[in-house]
């Protein structure tokens, strides 16, 4: 089959990514070189794409060893520490779920991920509000997800803030969302954890907690930005 697979793309024949995903899924864990023929198959710069399956949400338990060592050599570098964080995320279009904080631990600590990897990974994981439990005790599971960024790298500790702040105002919770903004704004005076959120208003926003939010922005010419955006939703 590898064979066929070789003189099927050396002759430009047609390969769609089903042909290699599910083969690729199917070996990776048992029999990497065979996973790596299958993805060497597809032009370097349509390997991960190609591999965009719900059979990833398998790499929370196992794989994870081989998965790395094929990416980071089939992979052009520039897509290594997206496709290294990939099997962090809730692959069955909402009915599943991500990995855990603690899993996210375990996986990137025996593959030994790179400080790009890392970011990489708390980013995504900043960005999936199940991996850190939002949605019951909002105000506890946020602190204990940034506490395990910093525990991680302290730098990562603003860009995971904004992430999260942003993915929860955009998820429904702008209330809350807004809430935390304007307290990390009050601490750093950072007009980012504001514009997080104003970033992602829409039409169910409370008109007085964007009034609130804007009125907070230290940077005159970002507050006149927001006016203008928010102009219609502020006349409710």
């Amino acid at each position: 089959a590898l064979a066929w697979l070789a003189r099927h793309t050396a002759a430009d024949g047609r390969v769609s990514d089903e042909m290699i995903r599910q083969p690729f899924f199917e070996s990776l864990a048992s029999d990497p070189d065979t996973a790596a023929a299958i993805l060497a198959s597809r032009p370097p710069e349509a390997r991960l794409e190609s591999l965009r399956s719900l059979a990833m949400s398998d790499l929370k338990t196992t794989g994870q060893m081989e998965w790395a060592q094929v990416v980071r050599t089939l992979l052009p570098a520039e897509e290594v520490p997206a496709a290294i964080s990939w099997p962090l995320m809730n692959w069955s279009d909402g009915n599943g779920a991500p990995m855990t904080l603690a899993q996210v631990d375990a996986y990137m600590e025996p593959i030994g991920v790179t400080d790009e990897e890392r970011s990489a990974c708390i980013l995504l994981a900043a960005r999936q509000l199940r991996t850190w439990g939002h949605g019951a005790e909002e105000t506890a599971a946020f602190d204990r997800m940034r506490s395990w960024v910093e525990r991680h790298d302290p730098e990562m500790l603003p860009p995971a803030t904004l992430a999260a702040l942003g993915e929860m105002a955009g998820s429904g919770d702008f209330e809350q969302a807004g809430e935390r903004a304007m307290q990390f704004h009050d601490q750093e005076l950072d007009d980012r954890y504001l514009t997080a959120v104003l970033d992602v208003a829409d039409d169910r926003t409370d008109p007085d907690l964007l009034r609130e939010l804007i009125g907070r922005l230290t940077d005159p010419d970002l507050r006149r930005k927001h006016l203008a955006e928010q102009e219609h939703r502020l006349r409710r």
